[in-house]
């Protein structure tokens, strides 16, 4: 039962990776949508969220790291008790 669990859990983080790696190629071309990709030692979760004041979308996949992107004129998250691993607008 743990093997087909584990399967189901790679395969899931695999889908993510090829999802978020087509979104990264596309906003790349929009230097008013800024994206990255942040450890942070605090966030314990999984799940997503919106922020209307930020304007910006956060993803767990995994526990501590998260994925953002902002909209047009959106805040970009601070690293708070870790560090970015990859920023668009650094």
């Amino acid at each position: 039962m743990q093997e087909i669990l584990n399967f189901i859990y790679a395969s899931w983080l695999l889908l993510l990776a090829a999802f978020f790696g087509g979104v990264a190629l596309s906003l790349s071309n929009n230097p008013s949508i800024k994206w990255g990709i942040l450890f942070r030692r605090g966030s314990w979760w999984i799940g997503g969220h919106w922020s209307d004041h930020n304007k910006r979308l956060c993803f767990n996949p995994v526990p501590m790291i998260t994925i953002w992107v902002t909209a047009e004129g959106g805040e970009t998250p601070d690293s708070g008790y870790g560090f970015d691993i990859y920023r668009s607008d650094n």
